[in-house]
C-alpha cells in the first residue's frame, strides 16, 4: 500500500472516485457523458482562476472540486425532477 498526501493526489482522483459512485447508484450512461463533460469544461479552468485571484483563505484544488461537484449534482437534479 502506498500513501499519498491528498495534495498530490489532485481533483482527478476525487472525481474518478465519484463516477463510480454515480454509475453504482444507477445513473443513466447521458447522464454520467454529461456530467463528465460539464466537469472537463469547467473545472480546469476554474480552478486555474480561483488559484490566480487573491483569497483570504487558500483551499485546496480537491475541495475547489468538491463545491463544483455539488453545485453541478444540484443542477443535475433540478433538470431531471421539473
Amino acid at each position: 500500500m502506498i500513501y499519498m498526501e491528498p495534495s498530490q493526489l489532485g481533483w482527478s482522483a476525487l472525481h474518478k472516485t465519484f463516477m463510480l459512485e454515480l454509475e453504482e447508484i444507477g445513473m443513466t450512461e447521458i447522464y454520467l457523458t454529461l456530467f463528465q463533460e460539464l466537469i472537463d469544461w469547467l473545472v480546469p479552468p476554474i480552478i486555474a482562476i480561483a488559484e490566480s485571484c487573491q483569497v483570504v483563505l487558500k483551499t485546496s484544488t480537491m475541495h475547489s472540486y468538491r463545491v463544483l461537484q455539488k453545485f453541478i449534482c444540484y443542477l443535475f437534479f433540478v433538470i431531471e425532477f421539473y
